[in-house]
């Protein structure tokens, strides 16, 4: 039962459209914060199955008062994470959000979240339309298993 309702939770979205795009989302999940920790990171892959390239912009969450796209880089054999104003999603192709590369930082977390929840994250994109994920929370350990792809959203 656990598992059905994990796989459904992976599967809802709501989606406004401002114009026909073709991007689906694999695999949507968020780290699970320690109790003073006011920082998650969020992981999933997005493909882009459209002819034209799609700029992601930004995104918003109901349990984080600022969400900002991140990248880690290796720069002169440091590892360094820098915010991204925008991410192209180039047509035909995907971006992979996860651990020690691109992932949406949610930040200034008025509470822990803890395994087992939900937490909700509108993805934002140039044209004005908006997809909605519903990401479980899972542990450190299960986010860095390498992600199944049984639940996925449609834009």
């Amino acid at each position: 039962m656990r598992i059905l309702t994990g796989f459904f939770l992976l599967c809802v979205s709501t989606i406004t459209m401002a114009s026909e795009l073709s991007v689906h989302v694999m695999s949507p999940r968020v780290r699970e914060t320690l109790p003073a920790q006011t920082v998650a990171s969020a992981y999933f892959t997005v493909m882009n199955h459209g002819d034209k390239d799609v700029l992601l912009v930004s995104a918003r969450s109901d349990r984080s008062p600022r969400v900002e796209i991140h990248e880690h880089r290796h720069d002169n054999g440091m590892m360094q994470m820098r915010k991204l104003e925008s991410l192209l999603i180039p047509a035909h192709g995907q971006q992979v959000f996860q651990s020690g590369g691109l992932h949406l930082m949610l930040m200034d977390l008025p509470a822990p979240l803890k395994a087992g929840e939900t937490v909700s994250v509108v993805l934002q994109f140039g044209d004005g339309a908006e997809l909605e994920l519903v990401l479980p929370v899972q542990t450190l350990q299960e986010t860095l298993q390498p992600a199944s792809a049984a639940g996925h959203s449609h834009h």
